[in-house]
Formats: structure tokens, sequence, C-alpha cells
């Protein structure tokens, strides 16, 4: 009787131990084995309430977007600094008075020449080998053309023989000019290069 006691005992205690071990292996997802892992989040598993322009701003942040950046278009780039501005001219604009104004009679030259073969880009000049302003420009657009160049040129001025003054060029509605300052700072000259409508006279024989 004894040992039938204690045989029930050692079943009884093997039972209890094989249903914790089964509880210890059973998980809420019903499988057994290792607990299942959280799944990634991603925007679409964010409430309904959360709109558009919010779920946009997560996925961004996701992608390594900085916090707190906006959610819209880039940012414009930042405007190129006025070649002036380099220190290297520090000297020379110190010398220029009349830095970015006409010089006397530069724009008559400019329009119909001065006789001796300077200027003479006006649209409808016929002097040989000179290059001219699109049809319809306007004297007062060159000069204005002119005038934006010297106070903001395109590309770093260049000095003109002799030190007395400076080369510039830039280009404004689509035509390419070069204008000239004297060192003073005034502007001495300006002729088309390229662009929609500037042509070249023949040069004579």
């Amino acid at each position: 009787m004894k040992q039938l006691m204690a045989a029930l005992r050692t079943t009884a205690v093997l039972v209890v131990l094989f249903a914790v071990s089964g509880l210890y292996n059973k998980h809420p997802g019903g499988g057994d084995g290792e607990a299942p892992k959280r799944p990634k989040f991603s925007p679409g598993m964010m409430p309904k309430k959360v709109g558009a322009a919010q779920q946009q701003g997560i996925k961004k942040a996701q992608e390594g977007r900085p916090k707190g950046a906006e959610t819209g278009e880039d940012a414009t780039p930042a405007k190129p600094k006025n070649q002036w501005e380099d220190p290297d001219f520090a000297d020379a604009m110190y010398d220029m008075h009349r830095f970015g104004q006409m010089g006397d009679g530069t724009m008559d030259k400019t329009w119909d020449g001065d006789g001796l073969g300077n200027g003479a880009h006006k649209p409808d000049s016929t002097v040989p080998g000179k290059t001219k302003f699109p049809p319809g420009t306007t004297k007062a657009e060159v000069e204005g053309w002119f005038k934006d160049i010297a106070a903001n040129p395109d590309s770093r001025p260049q000095p003109r023989p002799h030190g007395d003054g400076w080369v510039l060029t830039g280009t404004r509605n689509g035509i390419t000019m070069v204008v000239t300052l004297d060192k003073d700072g005034s502007i001495s000259g300006g002729h088309p290069v390229s662009g929609p409508g500037v042509e070249t006279n023949p040069r004579a024989n």
C-alpha cells in the first residue's frame, strides 16, 4: 500500500512539472517557442485622425530628415555674393567715387558711335564689324543693363590694361554683355556679345 501511494505521489509531481513547462513555453499569440517580434512602425499604422501632412512629416523623419524641419519644398538656394564684395577689391572700390554712374557721353557713343570706331551698337547700326543689340532694344534698356552689370557683375571683374579701370561681364534679359569701367567707377562703354537677336555686321572688305 505504501508503495502504491508513493507511486501516485511521483506521478502527480510529474504531471505538475509538465503542466508548468507547457505554460512557460506558451505565448499569447497561440504558438510555442520565442515570443513574436513587435512589427516595425510605419505611417500607415497611425490612427485615421492623423492627416496626410502629419504622416508625410513622420515619413521624412524616418528617412533621416532633421527633427523640426519643414515638410514643404526645399528652400531656395542662397544668392551668390556680389563680386565686388571680395576683399581684393577694397582698395579699388575706395577710388570709385563715381561707381556705377554713366560716364559723360557713354550712351551716345554706345548707341551711335563716336566717329573714331568706338560704339555704334544700336539695333540698326550699319557700321561694319559691329555687334548689334536685338531689334526693338531701347537705349534706356541698355543703360539700365549696363548699370546693373556694373553694380553686380556675373563674374569676377578683370583689370583693364595699364590699370585704368575694369572689364565686367553679365547677362541681362538673355543678352550677354561686356561693360567697361574707368578707374573712378564710371561706365565708359559696353557692347553685346551674344543672345537672342544679337547680330554682327559683316566686316568691310
